[in-house]
């Protein structure tokens, strides 16, 4: 194999693993983050729309839904290192094939979540907007 194959292919590996799937973990921190954005804005307005809180509410509520599968296995997981249960290296070899997977390659669950979180992420630009302007006219 010519040395400019050898290159280009591992160029793609590279680039595979930045990934076209979504990274679980950056996901679950850009949400954590913004969800306590989101809590201290909804705690601090008393002069929001119904209709905004509302549209915030429904946008939060498919995105827990959305990412119950990925919220459910990460609660798996720290339960059992709780608990002090170590997986066999089968078993730790498999997950952690699979993160790569998911990195790879876009994995249903995940993208569905990643997808809510982009219609939440969406909504709460508009409730921060309008706190913004609600805070600015007093």
């Amino acid at each position: 194999m010519s040395k400019n194959i050898r290159q280009a292919l591992l160029l793609l590996l590279c680039a595979a693993v930045q990934g076209c799937g979504t990274d679980a973990f950056t996901l679950l921190r850009e949400d954590e983050a913004l969800t306590w954005q989101a809590e201290l804005i909804l705690a601090e307005s008393d002069n929001l729309p119904i209709e905004i809180e509302e549209a915030f509410d429904r946008v939060a509520a498919e995105k827990i839904e959305s990412c119950r599968p990925i919220y459910r296995s990460i609660k798996q997981r720290i339960e059992s290192e709780v608990l002090g249960e170590r997986p066999s290296p089968l078993t730790a070899f498999g997950k952690d094939f699979m993160l790569l997977v998911a990195r790879i390659a876009p994995i249903g669950p995940l993208e569905s979540c990643a997808e809510a979180y982009e219609r939440y992420q969406a909504q709460f630009l508009v409730l921060r907007e309008r706190a913004d302007r609600d805070q600015t006219a007093y």
